[in-house]
């Protein structure tokens, strides 16, 4: 017997990251699997799902990764000149038109959708493995914390049975 209530935390450490997994997981009827990751993660997330969505079964589960990058860890920022470009050329002849204020188009261009991406170029399988190893860690711990939590829970269930069945022949007399 397995509570659905369930908390389990790990850390790994590798070279250039910092990688911390925390499983929460709460009653539920169904199991609904939410999952807070890093943005360069996302890719990840259906093998995620699928490595932990059997051995969960029911509940409401919050998995999160939290990834700190380190020195050495190399990003690199792509701009979609085109683009921004074309966003920026819009939005000025609108500003034009309004007579609005044009004193943060650059700024306010740079953050419109698709006009940068930002690329991780230092995550390789290591990386993903020691994530693995962290998520796996932390989800053993919750799958004991629940395990932990059943079994109290059958013992009270079982005791409140035994006081029943011991006061079944008074029950039975009245």
């Amino acid at each position: 017997m397995k509570s659905m209530t369930g908390y389990g935390v790990a850390e790994k450490i590798a070279e250039t990251l910092v990688i911390n997994a925390e499983f929460k997981s709460l009653n539920g009827k169904n199991l609904d699997i939410s999952m807070r990751m890093p943005k360069f993660l996302q890719d990840k997330e259906l093998v995620l799902r699928n490595r932990y969505m059997a051995q969960l079964e029911r509940g409401s589960v919050v998995i999160s990764i939290y990834i700190e990058k380190r020195k050495g860890f190399e990003m690199s920022l792509t701009i979609n000149t085109a683009l921004f470009e074309k966003y920026y050329k819009d939005l000025e002849m609108l500003a034009d038109k309004l007579g609005a204020d044009k004193k943060d188009l650059f700024s306010s261009t740079l953050s419109l959708p698709e006009v940068t991406k930002t690329e991780d170029k230092s995550l390789n399988d290591g990386d993903w493995e020691l994530i693995l190893e962290a998520c796996d860690e932390a989800f053993a711990q919750l799958d004991n914390y629940r395990i932990t939590e059943g079994k109290q829970t059958e013992d009270v269930l079982l005791a409140h049975c035994e006081a029943i069945e011991v006061a079944m022949p008074n029950i039975e007399k009245l």
